[in-house]
């Protein structure tokens, strides 16, 4: 799994937190390469943290896959999903959740 956050790598799988009162970041791109990085994705996104899902490298079968358990994060979380280009998709926290982090 190949993931990177503006300016910086990353290998951690404990997302960082924003601190109270601070804007929101960037998106955290997660770049999948298998049906497994939606751990990393369910990870950060229930941290409150948005996510920029890249499904670009999977074959169509894993990417129906993971678009059916990024639906079923976004429900359980109450979180919201939306396509931005071709093969990327924006997750982001509700915004209750996003106050409280």
């Amino acid at each position: 799994m190949r993931v990177r956050r503006r300016g910086r790598a990353s290998d951690s799988s404990e997302p960082e937190s924003n601190t109270r009162g601070s804007p929101p970041s960037a998106p955290y791109l997660i770049r999948a390469c298998a049906a497994e990085d939606m751990v990393d994705v369910g990870k950060r996104l229930r941290h409150g943290e948005s996510v920029l899902l890249d499904l670009g490298a999977l074959s169509g079968p894993v990417k129906r896959r993971m678009l059916d358990a990024c639906a079923g994060l976004v429900y359980g979380l109450d979180a919201s999903i939306a396509r931005t280009i071709t093969d990327r998709y924006l997750l982001e926290p509700c915004p209750a959740q996003l106050a409280s982090s």
